[in-house]
């Protein structure tokens, strides 16, 4: 366990607060209670669970994501051709440059990350 993840537990977080979380991964909460002990072993309970969870993400999901961001990279442009054969760009209100990303790679990417949100991803 990450030593700076244990000093943000037990300085930041108060007892109230980590028996809540305790409680949102099932963990009996009455019997861990305010005992430091206690705590430190649901805490490295609660970060094998973590990894776990990461590990369970299916390497093909991981590739998809990734093949529909290059993608959508690589396609995306700056500018567009006007009618009058000028070269053109968007911006928003703020000035800041807006790029311009084919549909079917949008598309394909939104697909992605929907598909790897609906897996419990968030």
């Amino acid at each position: 366990m990450s030593k700076a993840l244990k000093l943000w537990f037990f300085r930041d977080l108060s007892d109230e607060q980590r028996l809540k979380l305790f409680g949102l991964f099932d963990l009996p909460v009455n019997e861990i209670g305010e005992v430091h002990g206690r705590q430190v072993i649901a805490l490295r309970h609660i970060t094998q669970i973590l990894v776990e969870m990461v590990r369970d993400v299916a390497p093909t999901e991981i590739e998809r994501l990734q093949a529909a961001a290059k993608d959508v990279i690589a396609s995306a442009s700056d500018t567009y051709k006007k009618r009058n054969g000028h070269l053109a760009s968007f911006e928003d209100d703020s000035g800041e440059k807006c790029w311009i990303v084919p549909f079917d790679a949008f598309e394909s990417l939104r697909s992605a990350v929907d598909a790897s949100m609906s897996k419990g991803g968030a």
